[in-house]
């Protein structure tokens, strides 16, 4: 589904109250078939990366694949112990630095699954 089939025009998304369903941090992987992929990549020049343990990206592969959003979606799966041990955020920082440099996206955004919000994750730096 591209920009121009969605049923929410981007010029009235004006404020955050705005946005579809609920804000993108807490949205589901496929929330009544508006999932955080699928909301990110209503953006324009963007393009989603999904960072954790192959098991939680899987059912965001098959989302983005059936939405037809494999050209702007990457995962990168984070072995369990590097995210115990917070080794993953250099892996992480890593792999979006690589696909920006291939990429000609103005916006990547990056989700990330429930581990890390269990974890208490920083990414502030």
């Amino acid at each position: 589904m591209g920009v121009d089939q969605a049923g929410i025009s981007l010029e009235k998304l004006t404020r955050r109250e705005d946005f579809p369903f609920a804000p993108l941090e807490g949205v589901g992987p496929n929330l009544a078939g508006w999932g955080v992929i699928e909301t990110c990549l209503l953006l324009p020049e963007s393009l989603c990366v999904m960072a954790g343990p192959s098991a939680c990206l899987r059912h965001s592969a098959f989302m983005a694949h059936a939405r037809g959003f494999t050209d702007r979606f990457y995962m990168l799966c984070v072995p369990e112990l590097d995210m115990t041990l917070g080794r993953h955020l250099d892996k992480i920082e890593q792999g979006i630095l690589e696909i920006s440099r291939e990429r000609p996206e103005k916006v990547i955004f990056l989700i990330v699954g429930c581990p890390d919000y269990i974890l208490g994750t920083d990414f502030t730096g």
